[in-house]
């Protein structure tokens, strides 16, 4: 019932034909050894990204207890048996199986890096040649809404960004870097676009 060694002697007594004989037999007991393990080892994810786990063990008598060093950066998710990011920074999963009277204990870790979602800002076009006083529309594509658009001109001059509409139009002729640039959050990464704008006067 439990690891161990034990000793069985048997006895046979003298009789009037036979002498007496004695014979000790020594049995050791050892545990099962319990085989988990888990894949994948380590992982990077972005914040409020998931990593599927395959947990595989030849004991099924033992519950899988699940703990997070950082809970705040990485937590388990047990109805999905899948990792889910919460924020920045590094987590330790660790994955245990408890020792007892027929199985030997096991532990196995996930390493977790949670890292910044890359900003998705972006233009229509990193260059763009206006007539003065044609408006260049739906410049701005795609942009990170959880963070302000801080928004600045080389030389307003020659043209110049409207933020309720979404538009630059050009005032004069010259040549200007319109800057597009958001800050870095707890969950995305910093960007910033810098389309070049030509404003040209109008053929006579």
């Amino acid at each position: 019932q439990r690891e161990g060694t034990l000793k069985v002697t048997l006895c046979q007594k003298e009789t009037s034909t036979f002498t007496g004989a004695t014979k000790t037999y020594t049995i050791n007991a050892t545990l099962n050894e319990t085989s988990l393990s888990v894949s994948p080892t380590s992982c990077t994810l972005d914040v409020d990204a998931t990593q599927d786990v395959t947990i595989t063990t030849n004991n099924s008598d033992v519950t899988i207890g699940v703990t997070s060093s950082n809970p705040a950066v990485a937590e388990w998710d047990a109805t999905n048996k899948c990792i889910v990011a919460k924020s920045v920074g590094t987590a330790t999963i660790t994955f245990k199986q408890e020792g007892n009277t027929k199985w030997t204990g096991a532990t196995k870790e996930v390493a977790v890096t949670v890292q910044r979602i890359a900003n998705n800002l972006a233009v229509a076009a990193s260059s763009y040649t206006l007539t003065v006083n044609d408006t260049w529309s739906g410049v701005l594509t795609e942009h990170n809404s959880n963070a302000e658009i801080v928004v600045t001109n080389s030389n307003p001059n020659a043209a110049i960004y409207d933020a309720t509409s979404n538009t630059i139009t050009a005032k004069a002729a010259g040549q200007t870097t319109i800057k597009f640039s958001q800050a870095e959050t707890p969950k995305y990464k910093s960007a910033e676009k810098r389309p070049l704008t030509d404003a040209e006067k109008a053929a006579i």
